[in-house]
């Protein structure tokens, strides 16, 4: 999907994560029920055994593991937040330095680390920006990478990043949304780089380009923090991947490629979604309070007889049951009989 470019991508998680607010059947929603077997298989899950369906333990393991999912990721931010204030330095003082007037921000504290394979930006309302301790990158270098994070938190991207991973969290066994989290790292990046790239001279796009390359070919260590984490959003994600996708981003954008081939696909994308209300399948269901006040009758002694009148007269095992003068569609399935003149 990051083939075809940022629009692609921007629309795909906007259109996904609005089906997801908006489960809903509208006035001109069609149901498509499925085949009778296929049906059955659904309704077996409904069944209640012993006032348990398996479709109510479905729900309790939806639910537990919602509740664990949650548990482990308020957990892993407080370890988070724990470790960088435990074993961090606090550089703040030095750090500003660096950075323009415009990028000075309220509740944002700078650290460095020295367990930590790259530079992270973490926190909602208390922003963290971590750098590697021992980093070989220039005072321009490490400016652009604290321009990077603080962009983030400029454009709400952390909070972004939280409302995905609460849609992850409630649909923790979609396999889907684990996609859906990664390619909006990847958007965030790309939008941050995008900024950067817009509102800097020639010579800062080099100097960026420069410490992202170098960034990449650093050494990567298994530690307690690192950039990849998934808590936090980092100037580097990950370097087999999102590397190349933003590299090639920023090549195109430098050459100023207004290709429009992101149309078409953008285009699909939304009537994916249009058609996602249109058609709805669902399973063929009877309510069971219908089944239990619907009585069969046998078919070769169960009919209609139309009366030399014009009225109708409905049997059930050879018994009268009522009479209409109304046809109804529901007789179409019963044999008909005419009354003798």
């Amino acid at each position: 999907m990051l083939l075809f470019g940022y629009p692609v991508l921007v629309a795909f998680i906007l259109f996904t994560i609005l089906r997801l607010l908006l489960p809903f059947k509208f006035f001109f929603s069609k149901s498509i029920s499925f085949n009778e077997t296929l049906s059955k298989g659904f309704q077996f899950f409904t069944k209640e055994h012993n006032g348990v369906s398996f479709w109510n333990i479905i729900c309790i393991i939806w639910i537990v593991g919602i509740c664990a999912d949650l548990f482990h990721y308020v957990y892993s931010r407080h370890k988070l937040r724990t470790h960088i204030e435990t074993y961090g330095k606090n550089v703040s003082d030095k750090i500003v330095e660096l950075l323009p007037s415009s990028y000075h921000t309220k509740n944002t504290c700078f650290y460095s680390l020295n367990h930590i394979n790259g530079s992270i930006i973490f926190g909602l309302f208390k922003t963290y920006v971590v750098i590697p301790e021992n980093h070989n990158f220039s005072d321009a270098q490490l400016k652009s990478i604290l321009q990077h994070e603080l962009s983030h938190k400029f454009h709400h991207d952390l909070f972004i990043k939280f409302a995905v991973d609460i849609f992850c969290i409630i649909y923790w066994w979609n396999p889907f949304m684990h996609i859906l989290s990664l390619q909006t790292d990847t958007l965030l990046e790309i939008h941050t780089d995008q900024y950067l790239i817009e509102n800097s001279s020639q010579e800062e796009v080099l100097t960026y380009l420069e410490t992202l390359r170098l960034a990449a070919t650093g050494e990567k260590k298994s530690t307690e923090v690192n950039s990849s984490s998934p808590l936090s959003l980092g100037f580097l994600k990950d370097s087999a991947s999102c590397l190349s996708i933003r590299t090639t981003f920023i090549k195109d954008y430098l050459q100023k490629k207004n290709s429009r081939s992101y149309i078409l696909p953008v285009f699909y994308i939304f009537l994916l979604f249009i058609f996602s209300y249109i058609f709805i399948f669902e399973p063929h269901y009877a309510s069971p309070y219908n089944i239990k006040n619907t009585y069969v009758g046998d078919p070769h002694d169960s009919y209609v007889l139309i009366k030399t009148n014009g009225t109708y007269e409905i049997y059930m095992d050879g018994e009268f049951i009522f009479s209409t003068d109304t046809w109804n569609t529901s007789y179409e399935g019963m044999t008909v009989r005419y009354e003798d003149h």
